[in-house]
């Protein structure tokens, strides 16, 4: 129905003008507003019966306020200098009847203004001692705990420029600096606020194919040289890595496991996850099984007491396995900053590019950032900054760090151009270590079984960064090579074996390719001695070198039965050697050069051949 008509006052008309206010006698009627109300004292209040102006005189607010001096807020509270006598809701001494209640107020006082005070009086006006008396739920200022001091902020350094192509801070001063961009070409980005879309000169010739490196291991002859990066100044930017929360995405070298795998990660990630992926897997032996060498690196991390979520094989260049690792990181990532970890030219930013294309295609957000991308070259030390890349639509970021450098690696003691040679370019195969000419000529003229392992004294050289000597092997055993193409492997008599790296180190035995890059990496010493026995058709031990690749020792069914084998092992001082299980890769097609020779049938291993052979050569020496 229609809303209900308002009743006016008596003396106002429904449609009239407002009734006018009455003024006491001695006011004009048209001058300002009169206070409402005006009490003993001097204490004045507003139309809304809040008290204004002075303090009476009284101490407290009340049934007749005597004297005072503070003064009141138009909400009430007090202001001004703090009264000489304790203030209290209940009436105090002075004429009138019952403390006045007003809005905001309570029992004459503000909640705001009881706070603000001392404990309120008696009720007669005295005041009270508040260590005796005290109001419930209130508490004296001088009573409260001191707040610890506040912890200044550390201020952070507004971040510098740097190249996306390798994290170095751009600058125009030093053209033999990592980071130099022209002076007109970096005054135009940052006039256009376009810095994040620089790339350095350096950077520029890598992506040319150069090989321009920069990280080497500090020296008396490099200081002072702003051209030359220290490994130890690469590895101070991953100190507050384990202070982060994020998950780490580590990479191992499936060529060099043992060489880039980082032990001691835990230095530096903290309790952090750790993703273990496997880069390379393209160039493992054909017909090698994803599944058991993703099993042979989980028994690998548990043997080093690193824990990881998932394990992944991928190959950057082919696309091989990439998607799987981009499904495992996105299900274990839940909101944290990725950091993709691992040892110098282990593939780091061709991971990350493998990784931004498959990301492209499921995320659209990541798709417009494939323009720029981490440069990846195949010199070691590419990536000298953290690079962070916006690629999750969560709010997260994916970052490329700068490879850790490990001194017993071979690629990090080789000058340029043997660096280049020490590279795997295609896929693994192994290859059967030669025997010397000694061994091959007992061999034709028909030496066969026990007399050819007790006559073994024969060494495998590789390059010159090792040395195998064969001090016991049965028939069937054989020394199987997985590496660079570009590294000799040469056959030569155990007494002989000295003589020979020396005279021909730089020229049969290469890399290193010069006496001086061999001397360099040290001189050849004796590292240790393996005993295990060999058994028909399985791989016994696997032998690592940093950097370089690895020889496992199989046994060949066609070639008599198994037995305990012995070996020496040399390699220079700065040459670190790792023994390990065998990884599980095919390796029953390797090359033999000796198959002709050594590929006997198990008639020859028989014990009655063997005794015959033994019959025959005593006859022989009686007619002498």
């Amino acid at each position: 129905g229609p809303p209900r008509e308002r009743r006016e006052p008596a003396g106002r008309s429904f449609d009239g003008p407002p009734r006018e206010r009455q003024e006491p006698a001695g006011r004009p009627s048209d001058g300002p507003p009169r206070e409402r109300r005006k009490v003993a004292g001097g204490a004045r209040f507003d139309e809304r019966g809040r008290p204004v102006g002075e303090r009476p005189s009284g101490g407290s607010w009340g049934s007749g306020a005597g004297g005072g001096g503070a003064r009141f807020d138009e909400r009430g509270r007090p202001v001004g200098e703090r009264p000489s006598r304790t203030w209290s809701r209940d009436a105090g001494g002075g004429g009138g009847s019952g403390s006045f209640r007003g809005p905001r107020m309570e029992g004459g006082v503000g909640t705001a203004a009881a706070r603000s005070f001392s404990p309120r009086s008696s009720t007669d006006g005295a005041p009270s001692d508040s260590s005796t008396e005290r109001t419930p739920g209130r508490f004296d200022r001088s009573e409260r705990p001191e707040r610890p001091p506040l912890r200044a902020r550390p201020i952070k350094a507004p971040m510098l420029p740097s190249c996306y192509g390798c994290g170095a801070c751009l600058q125009e001063e030093y053209d033999d600096v990592p980071g130099y961009v022209d002076a007109e070409l970096l005054a135009s980005k940052r006039m256009h606020r376009q810095l994040d879309t620089v790339l350095c000169s350096r950077c520029r010739l890598l992506a040319q194919g150069k090989f321009v490196p920069v990280v080497r291991e500090a020296s008396t002859d490099l200081a002072g040289n702003r051209a030359v990066i220290t490994p130890q100044q690469l590895r101070d930017q991953l100190k507050g890595l384990a202070d982060r929360a994020a998950l780490i995405v580590k990479l191992v070298d499936m060529v060099d496991v043992s060489g880039s795998f980082l032990t001691r990660v835990r230095s530096l990630v903290g309790r952090n996850p750790v993703i273990l992926v496997g880069t390379k897997a393209d160039l493992l032996p054909r017909g090698t099984d994803p599944l058991l060498v993703k099993q042979w690196l989980t028994q690998l991390a548990e043997a080093h007491s690193l824990n990881v979520l998932e394990v992944q094989l991928v190959s950057s260049r082919t696309g091989l396995g990439v998607d799987g690792a981009v499904r495992a990181i996105l299900g274990t990532r839940k909101g944290r900053d990725v950091y993709v970890l691992g040892a110098a030219n282990v593939g780091k930013s061709l991971f990350i590019r493998a990784f931004l294309k498959a990301l492209a295609a499921r995320d659209p957000f990541a798709f417009g950032k494939l323009k720029y991308q981490p440069i990846a070259s195949a010199t070691p030390g590419t990536t000298l900054g953290i690079i962070p890349l916006d690629v999750f639509s969560g709010g997260s970021k994916l970052h490329d760090t700068p490879g850790v450098h490990l001194h017993h690696r071979v690629s990090s003691r080789l000058p340029p151009d043997d660096v280049k040679a020490v590279a795997v370019k295609g896929q693994l195969k192994g290859v059967a270590a030669p025997v010397s000419e000694r061994v091959l000529a007992q061999l034709a003229a028909g030496v066969r079984g026990r007399r050819l392992e007790e006559e073994a004294g024969w060494s495998v050289l590789w390059g010159g960064f090792l040395r195998v000597d064969v001090l016991k092997a049965p028939v069937c055993a054989r020394l199987v090579f997985f590496g660079p193409k570009g590294v000799a492997l040469r056959g030569v008599e155990t007494a002989d074996a000295a003589a020979f790296v020396e005279r021909e180190l730089g020229g049969q035995l290469t890399p290193p390719s010069t006496r001086e890059a061999a001397l360099a990496l040290g001189v050849m010493e004796e590292k240790r001695t393996l005993t295990f026995a060999v058994n028909l058709g399985e791989a016994s031990v696997d032998v690592a070198v940093s950097g370089l690749g690895w020889f496992t020792v199989v046994g060949v069914q066609q070639s008599g039965l198994g037995g305990e084998m012995i070996i020496r092992l040399h390699a220079p001082r700065a040459v670190e050697l790792f023994v390990r299980k065998p990884m599980p890769v095919r390796w029953e097609g390797f090359a033999d050069g000796n198959r002709d020779y050594i590929a006997l049938d198990d008639a020859f291993n028989d014990d009655e051949q063997l005794g015959e052979f033994d019959k025959d050569d005593d006859e022989l020496e009686g007619d002498a």
